[in-house]
């Protein structure tokens, strides 16, 4: 109560009108039109404070200013520059080992490559020689079938077709330039054996020749049969047929051939000589008719 009655009303003295401003009084504190100074202070009062420095630095000692502030941070740069740097070197350095190890893996493959290619050939050079083998092992097979049908055809004693089947023999031997010598020893031997059947004594004493300058020297039966073409040829080789069965003879036991060959060559010259002196006699001029 005691408050509204010391609050003034409307049309009592001191009530405000329409034309009286509020701040009417520039004495009242807060009252009447304020101005440019009390809004600055107000201004500044409601602006918070800015921290202050504990320490203020003189504009000659301030850290930019300084001698050690500018060394440290010269130092820092330089430090921050090696680590830079040395950064640098690494990277450089793991990337030339990468290409020294990329080149080692690119030597290692050239060099894998190298030697499967090597392998490579070794296997077509193997398989070339295997075919090679193969040729020449079906070569042998054909051949000492044919060999056997000769001496087949030998038993049944058709001599021209085990002579025929014998020189396809050997034939299929020289192709294959595979020559035995035991085998065309053999082949050859037999083949002198038909051509004195066939009475070719020219071509068996040319076959057992073969067979004792070219692989036997020594061979029993192909100094036989020379000696037995020898002696059949027309005029007969009897000095030279002796020698080879002399030979033959020397290289084989008393049961041999050779031994009554050179008995019944020594009594063919012996009855030949005595021949020969007969007609010496009775001939007036000595000559032989």
């Amino acid at each position: 109560m005691l408050c509204r009655s010391l609050t003034p009303r409307k049309g009592q003295p001191g009530f405000p009108s329409a034309a009286t401003p509020v701040f009417d009084s520039p004495s009242t504190p807060g009252l009447g039109t304020p101005d440019a100074e009390k809004l600055g202070a107000l201004a500044r009062a409601a602006t918070p404070p800015a921290p202050r420095r504990l320490f203020q630095d003189s504009p000659g000692s301030r850290a930019e200013d300084s001698p050690a502030s500018r060394a440290g941070s010269s130092r820092a740069e330089e430090e921050t520059a090696s680590e830079s740097g040395s950064s640098a070197h690494s990277v450089d350095d793991r990337y030339l080992a990468e290409l020294v190890e990329s080149a080692a893996e690119h030597d290692r493959y050239l060099s894998a490559l190298a030697a499967a290619d090597e392998r490579h050939e070794q296997r077509l050079q193997v398989r070339a020689a295997l075919a090679d083998v193969n040729e020449t092992i079906a070569a042998l097979q054909l051949s000492a079938e044919l060999f056997l049908i000769s001496v087949v055809f030998a038993e049944r004693e058709d001599w021209l077709r085990a002579l025929d089947a014998v020189d396809d023999a050997i034939l299929e031997l020289e192709s294959e330039h595979y020559l035995l010598p035991e085998t065309m020893t053999c082949y050859m031997v037999h083949r002198a054996g038909c051509q004195l059947k066939l009475e070719l004594p020219e071509a068996a004493a040319r076959s057992c020749t073969y067979v004792l300058e070219a692989l036997d020297p020594d061979n029993v039966n192909a100094l036989y049969r020379r000696g037995c073409a020898l002696a059949y040829m027309h005029p007969p080789q009897l000095e030279a047929a002796r020698v080879d069965f002399g030979c033959a003879a020397s290289l084989t036991p008393s049961s041999h051939p050779a031994h009554r060959s050179v008995i019944a060559v020594d009594r063919i010259m012996c009855d030949r000589q005595k021949e020969i002196e007969m007609h010496e006699r009775l001939s007036p001029a000595g000559v032989w008719p």
